[in-house]
């Protein structure tokens, strides 16, 4: 099976290199690996420029334009952005998967081959991954390690299900809403523990504090349509994470902060309902 790749970067000059040495070290390479400079400001580029000869790489300067009234899922937009702008310069049409592939990752040399294979042998599978640790200095914790659902620092899609989804949606968590949108098109949707993925940078939004992240999270929980009792018990479950208690509370608070003050959803209609009854059955299968 054939593939391409599209990675986002903005301001990723303290991983990057890692994620480029990975993918060129594949036994199974990209037909094309579209990089796309989300006008960083730090040295981004210039490490990137060190690889441009490698044929199978595309490098793109982007100017991001888009004037983000919210902070709330502009991650997500902006990533969205600079994808779309990659599949512009897509040189091939016969390719299998495309994939999504963040900046700050790192992997071994099989990875690929052993994921195309799981592709190969699932004519199901629509979207797969491996599981996702971060990683700092000699720690290891893990990060998206569920089978059902493939992270965000990598997902590789078939192509198929690619275009029935119509790609990634703009807002929220575009990544989360990936996994459900391929599920709700009758798509196999899973992770492969024995495809291991190294996320490079902790996984936090960007300065704030651990309570400012949670209500931060809880806010998203809202505007990507999730429901509020679903909400609740997944802080309750947490209740004993980092910062403990409090940063379960403040996650409830940003749910409820966001119902106040009536912020618009991030999801569509049909995504959101499918979304819902997906929670349900979970909450009921318990």
């Amino acid at each position: 099976m054939e593939y391409i790749l599209i990675t986002s970067a903005y301001n990723e000059e303290k991983y990057i290199q890692k994620t480029i040495e990975s993918v060129i070290k594949q036994k199974t390479l990209p037909l094309q690996w579209i990089i796309i400079n989300d006008n960083s400001t730090d040295n981004t580029e210039s490490i990137i420029q060190k690889y441009i000869e490698i044929p199978f790489i595309t490098y793109i300067h982007y100017q991001n334009h888009e004037n983000y009234i919210s902070d709330l899922g502009k991650v997500s937009k902006r990533v969205v952005s600079c994808v779309n702008e990659a599949l512009r310069h897509i040189k091939y049409t016969n390719y299998d998967c495309i994939g999504i592939l963040d900046a700050d990752t790192s992997f071994n040399e099989n990875l690929f081959t052993v994921l195309l294979q799981k592709f190969t042998d699932n004519r199901k599978l629509g979207l797969g991954g491996g599981f996702i640790y971060n990683v700092k200095g000699n720690k290891k914790w893990s990060y998206f390690t569920k089978p059902g659902l493939v992270g965000g620092p990598l997902q590789l899609f078939r192509k198929e299900c690619w275009d029935e989804i119509g790609g990634l949606y703009p807002g929220g968590h575009h990544d989360y809403f990936a996994v459900v949108s391929s599920k709700m098109h009758g798509w196999d949707v899973r992770s492969f523990r024995d495809l291991e993925i190294l996320h490079l940078k902790n996984a936090s939004v960007s300065d704030r504090s651990q309570i400012k992240t949670k209500f931060y999270l809880g806010q998203m929980d809202y505007v990507c349509g999730e429901l509020f009792i679903y909400s609740f018990i997944r802080a309750v479950i947490l209740i004993r994470s980092k910062p403990v208690l409090i940063g379960s509370i403040f996650r409830v608070f940003g749910y409820l902060y966001a119902f106040l003050r009536n912020v618009p959803k991030q999801v569509p209609d049909n995504l959101k309902s499918f979304l819902r009854k997906e929670q349900l059955k979970r909450i009921f299968s318990r």
